[in-house]
């Protein structure tokens, strides 16, 4: 995985930026963008809603080397129902939200920093984006949030994929049943308070190739009343209390009725290293919340206190051809008609 050194980032971050191009039009604080446009210098914004609108399809904003920044109560760029939009190439950082979008599709974020605010990059009922070679530091809250914002929209096939992570609350978020075949791949993750990764109300996604270190207070991985999620090929290594959690109704729903049950998500050719309980199914309930169906395959799960908790709403689930090594109980079933 080609990332960038997190300590390199914000070595760069406390330098001011000093580079200049020749590039036209001039970029300024409010400007409602209708064509493509690369920064000569650093941007800092203090007042109104958004340091900066796009207003068209097919725009390209190049930070070229430069810091977007801006206070805590604005937004930094801003994209409504404006499709094929690209921004690259530079810091974002300072703001409550760095890039916020909504029925936006083909999105495209590559090389971008986001520093020091509260959400990184907000996608709701776009369509086909990408997010690449980026990376969110220092987050108070998600760095890449995807959801469906009304009923009628979908956050589908979207890919998150080879950015890095460190210290924010969520590092990627999905809800919605219409968030569907997104790809998050190939990320680094590390110190996320309390999810790396999170699904709620999400459905046939994949996760794979994601390395995930010093999990905080959460789960690295949340799979919550989802159904048909592959989990694979990822490194979970060291955390507080679950490297996997799959949970039923233990959030609020994004728009959709509360589901009450988590089923047929694999989870499948992992490595588990020192977890308290390298991968939990169930709250413990019997509420009629039901975690049933999912598959735990093949894993390398190590040095953990529980290799496998299936609590007392876990209901057929399968755990076949896992590795247990350094780990005190392999298998604790509380559940009903689970097969290992």
């Amino acid at each position: 995985m080609n990332t960038k050194h997190i300590f390199y980032i914000l070595a760069l971050l406390a330098i001011a930026v000093t580079s200049t191009s020749n590039a036209a039009p001039l970029v300024n604080c409010g400007d409602y963008i209708t064509t493509n446009v690369t920064l000569d210098s650093d941007l800092h914004c203090t007042s109104g809603y958004t340091a900066l609108e796009v207003g068209a399809n097919n725009i390209t904003i190049d930070l070229n080397g430069h810091v977007l920044s801006g206070t805590s109560d604005l937004m930094g760029v801003l994209i409504h129902a404006r499709n094929n939009v690209t921004i690259k190439n530079g810091w974002i950082r300072g703001f409550w939200g760095g890039i916020n979008t909504a029925r936006s599709d083909k999105l495209r974020i590559d090389n971008v920093s986001f520093y020091g605010m509260n959400q990184g990059l907000i996608m709701a009922g776009t369509d086909d984006g990408s997010v690449t070679n980026s990376d969110f530091i220092n987050l108070n809250g998600t760095g890449v949030r995807i959801y469906t914002h009304s009923a009628f929209a979908s956050a589908d096939r979207n890919t998150i994929q080879n950015n890095e992570f460190y210290q924010v609350r969520v590092g990627v978020g999905i809800c919605g049943t219409s968030a569907e075949n997104n790809v998050i791949a190939d990320n680094l993750m590390w110190k996320t308070v309390d999810n790396a990764i999170a699904l709620n109300h999400a459905n046939r996604n994949k996760i794979s190739g994601n390395r995930i270190l010093d999990q905080g207070d959460g789960a690295a991985i949340r799979i919550n009343s989802s159904f048909y999620n592959d989990v694979f090929n990822n490194t979970l290594q060291t955390g507080q209390h679950s490297a996997l959690s799959i949970l039923a109704n233990a959030a609020s729903p994004c728009l959709e009725p509360a589901e009450q049950r988590s089923g047929k998500n694999r989870f499948y050719n992992n490595r588990v290293d020192g977890f308290d309980t390298a991968i939990n199914l169930g709250l413990g309930t019997d509420s009629g919340r039901y975690i049933e169906g999912n598959g735990i395959l093949s894993n390398q799960i190590h040095n953990s206190n529980i290799g496998i908790m299936f609590r007392s709403d876990a209901y057929s689930n399968y755990a076949r051809d896992n590795n247990f090594t350094g780990t005190t109980t392999p298998i604790y079933d509380l559940g009903i008609n689970n097969n290992y």
